[in-house]
């Protein structure tokens, strides 16, 4: 599991949300504020990960889930979740879902959170504090896992 890309994962998710919409939708609803709400999360996810994507290729540092990271990325989107490309595609799942408008499509976020956390997060993470050490130690006390 740790060698599918985190953007698949969203992508398979993104296909199960459809499907549940089309044979399983659990209490439907159609609200012009909540498919406002809808593109408001995509877009929030797409400034996010650009703006992630952007910093990491400035620092010249992997985006790699199992690669080896070069530097601390502590700047822009970092200063307030330690992985906003991993809450950039729960947004779009997020979103995609509002915009559907079936409760049930929100069993979706909620796996993928779960998978992201214990597949990619803890590796990452134990990775990042045996390159860095004390410095993530003081990152990751300091800036919360997701918000």
């Amino acid at each position: 599991m740790k060698k599918i890309p985190p953007p698949l994962i969203m992508l398979v998710g993104l296909m199960l949300e459809y499907l549940l919409n089309r044979y399983w939708p659990i209490v439907s609803f159609d609200a012009v504020a909540l498919r406002l709400l809808g593109y408001l999360f995509v877009a929030i996810a797409v400034v996010l990960n650009i703006a992630a994507i952007r910093l990491f290729m400035k620092q010249k540092t992997t985006i790699v889930p199992h690669g080896k990271p070069s530097k601390l990325v502590v700047d822009g989107p970092y200063r307030l979740t330690r992985n906003p490309m991993y809450l950039a595609l729960l947004c779009v799942l997020i979103g995609v879902a509002t915009l559907f408008g079936s409760l049930s499509l929100y069993l979706i976020p909620i796996a993928f959170v779960f998978i992201i956390n214990t597949v990619f997060i803890r590796m990452e993470e134990a990775n990042m504090s045996t390159k860095f050490g004390d410095q993530y130690a003081l990152y990751s006390a300091k800036v919360r896992r997701w918000l």
